[in-house]
This record gives structure tokens, C-alpha cells and sequence, in this order.
């Protein structure tokens, strides 16, 4: 994994999919990966699916996503983050002002991960794709994202597929969307 560290070093990548990979499970995998990104001053997008990263290779990737400023899509779906991986991820968000596209669909972020989540969104105002589907988001969690939609002028695509977020929710929801829209 050292070799994919050097190669991002000197790399004019500006998109990086891993899907199916596993990173995690080499030997300093997602650590090297994130010592690339780094280095990596062009990347716009970054893309792990189906990559166990649970909570240290959420860690990790916080100070990766440090230095990507010119990232503008992050999906990071079916990872295995919980609640205090979306709160690592999302202190590296801050420095993601160009952020146009996040997913962190079919990670078990909760109540935990949405109040984070909230935090993170006031740092996205060019945010227009936010995908949270399947995501164990409930109507208390539903209420934190709400509060932090409330900072995205720019949302244009919104996916809470399959999250139990019920009628309280949809109400914190709809509220959030016609504040912003009156932006």
C-alpha cells in the first residue's frame, strides 16, 4: 500500500473510485491511502463503496480530507461508519468548501451521526447533492439534518430513502426546505 501512497503523491488524479476494495484490511491501508490524498491537490472526487472503514478508517480519512481542497464529491456508501465515524468525517468536511456531492448512503449514522452531520452541513454552501439514504436516520435524527439544511442554499437533490424519520421528521423536513427556499 506504500506504492499507492507515492503514486498519489506525484498523481494528477482528480477522481479516485475504489468500490468493493477493502482498503481496511491491508496492513496501513486506508492510512496510506489518506497520506496520498494529501498530496493530491487536484482531486474532485473520491469514491469508496462497499470498503470497510468503521470508525479508525473514518479517523484516518478526516485528516486526508484536510488537505483535498478542491474535492467536490465525496461518496463513501455501505462503508460500515457509524455514528462516530460520520462524527470523524465530518471534522474533515469543514475543510471541503467546495463539497457539490455527499453520500454516506447505507451507513448506520443514527441519531449520533445526524447531530454531527448538522455541524458539517454549515461548512457545505455550494452543497447540491446530499444522498443519506438508508442511513438509520429517525425523526430525532431527521431533526438535526433538518437544522443543518437549513445552510444549504444550493441543495438541489435530497435522498432519505429507507430511514425511519416518520412524521416528526417529514415536519422538521418540510420546514428546513421552505426556509431555505425562502433564501
Amino acid at each position: 500500500m506504500r506504492c499507492l501512497k507515492t503514486s498519489l503523491t506525484s498523481s494528477r488524479f482528480t477522481k479516485l473510485c475504489f468500490y468493493h476494495c477493502n482498503i481496511a484490511a491491508f496492513q496501513d491501508g486506508i492510512s496510506e491511502l489518506c497520506k496520498g490524498l494529501a498530496a493530491c491537490t487536484r482531486l474532485q472526487e473520491l469514491t469508496l463503496v462497499h470498503s470497510t472503514l468503521g470508525g479508525a478508517g473514518a479517523r484516518e480519512l478526516k485528516n486526508g480530507l484536510a488537505h483535498t481542497s478542491a474535492l467536490t464529491t465525496l461518496r463513501i456508501e455501505k462503508c460500515g461508519v457509524t455514528s462516530f465515524g460520520v462524527a470523524e468525517l465530518c471534522e474533515g468536511l469543514v475543510s471541503c468548501s467546495l463539497l457539490q456531492h455527499l453520500s454516506l448512503a447505507q451507513n448506520s449514522i443514527g441519531l449520533a451521526g445526524a447531530r454531527e452531520l448538522k455541524r458539517a452541513l454549515k461548512s457545505m454552501p455550494n452543497l447540491k447533492i446530499l444522498n443519506l439514504q438508508e442511513c438509520c436516520i429517525t425523526s430525532s435524527g431527521m431533526e438535526w439534518v433538518a437544522k443543518g439544511l437549513t445552510y444549504t442554499t444550493r441543495l438541489e437533490h435530497l435522498t432519505l430513502s429507507l430511514n425511519p424519520i416518520g412524521d416528526d421528521g417529514l415536519t422538521a423536513l418540510a420546514n428546513a426546505l421552505q426556509h431555505t427556499a425562502t433564501r
